[in-house]
C-alpha cells in the first residue's frame, strides 16, 4: 500500500520509503503496477491545522463575527470603538448567572482563548472546541 506525499513523491507504507516519482526507478514502477492492479494510494497527508492564537483583540473578533454574517455592520462598529455587546450576544447573555462577569470580559480589549466565561458564551451559541479554535484562527489572521 502506498501513500502520495505530493506530485513527485509516494510512500510506501509498508517500510516508510519515500519513492520518487521517476518511470526509471524500479519502486516506482511497482508502484505503477499496483495502480495498474486497481488500487489507489491514500491521500496526501493533510498539514497539521496552524497554532491556535491565545489572544485576539476586540477588533479581530468583530471583523471576524462581521465576516461570519453573525453581526450587523453597525455592531462591528459600536463593539470595536466602546465594547457594546452585538444583539445576539446579548441574548445569549442575558440572565446568566455570570451575566455581569461575561459582560466585562466581553467589553476587554482582547479577548483570552482559555476564558471560561468566554468559552461558555461561545459554546452557548453552537461553537464546540475545535470551532472556537478555527474562529480564533481567523479572526487572528484578519
Amino acid at each position: 500500500m502506498y501513500q502520495t506525499i505530493n506530485e513527485t513523491t509516494v510512500q510506501r507504507l509498508a517500510d516508510g520509503a519515500f519513492i520518487p516519482a521517476d518511470p526509471a526507478n524500479a519502486d516506482y514502477r511497482t508502484h505503477l503496477d499496483w495502480r495498474a492492479e486497481g488500487n489507489e494510494p491514500l491521500p496526501a497527508p493533510s498539514p497539521p491545522p496552524s497554532p491556535v492564537p491565545s489572544t485576539i483583540s476586540r477588533r479581530q473578533c468583530a471583523r471576524a463575527m462581521l465576516s461570519r454574517s453573525l453581526i450587523s455592520g453597525t455592531e462591528a462598529l459600536a463593539m470595536t470603538q466602546t465594547g457594546a455587546m452585538p444583539a445576539m450576544v446579548s441574548a445569549l447573555v442575558t440572565g446568566a448567572p455570570d451575566e455581569t462577569l461575561i459582560r466585562i470580559d466581553f467589553a476587554a480589549d482582547t479577548y483570552e482563548r482559555g476564558n471560561p466565561l468566554l468559552n461558555q458564551l461561545m459554546t452557548g451559541a453552537g461553537y464546540g472546541a475545535a470551532e472556537i479554535d478555527d474562529f480564533f484562527r481567523e479572526a487572528a489572521g484578519l
